[in-house]
């Protein structure tokens, strides 16, 4: 289980060196051409678990985007999880522009890992 836990913790730090968040976001929009409003990130509320809490934490990222078509909200989404940098949508919410029946606003919430 030790030797296990070591091989995880290697593989988590070399994909998560130099990662950070908010910068891993603006550039993924530019690759989509999709303009985020804003961005919230915080420590996400977790069950602790001895070795790996103190090794990597967890973090509810939101963010809003207005005035999207759905392919590209999906392209955008797609394109976040394909990264692998343990980066998941945990909720979606969209609504609609009243009067654009082709554009919508989007609430992304992410949850994503930091190295502690």
């Amino acid at each position: 289980a030790e030797a296990e836990l070591s091989l995880l913790k290697k593989r988590i730090k070399s994909k998560m060196k130099g990662f950070s968040i908010k910068p891993f976001f603006e550039k993924v929009s530019k690759e989509v051409s999709v303009e985020i409003r804003s961005t919230k990130v915080r420590d996400a509320d977790t069950v602790e678990l001895e070795d790996l809490t103190s090794y990597l934490k967890e973090q509810d990222v939101e963010i809003v985007i207005s005035k999207i078509s759905l392919p590209r909200l999906l392209k955008f989404i797609s394109t976040v999880e394909k990264k692998q940098k343990y980066v998941r949508v945990k909720d979606l919410r969209i609504r609609d522009l009243s009067g654009k029946k082709l554009y919508f606003q989007a609430q992304i919430f992410f949850r994503a890992f930091k190295l502690s």
